[in-house]
């Protein structure tokens, strides 16, 4: 099982013009992974819906398999 699965995660500031779009991530435990883009491209943006801060207008993150928005405090 992976430890972390961003699924189909889509988010835009303005509900217009995607941030992102159709994003999939899958990490399993132990991985070290880089994220790297443009200035401007929705690392950050994915980074605050990982962490909860923002939540997705579609799509999902599930962490070990929960859904990590109906399990989080």
């Amino acid at each position: 099982m992976a430890a972390l699965e961003v699924k189909d995660v889509t988010f835009s500031y303005d509900n217009v013009t995607p941030v992102l779009k159709n994003v999939d991530l899958t990490l399993n435990d132990g991985e070290l992974v880089c994220l790297l883009g443009v200035s401007g491209g929705g690392k950050t943006t994915l980074f605050n819906i990982i962490s909860g801060l923002n939540r997705p207008q579609q799509g999902t993150v599930l962490l070990h398999g929960n859904d990590w928005y109906r399990t989080r405090p």
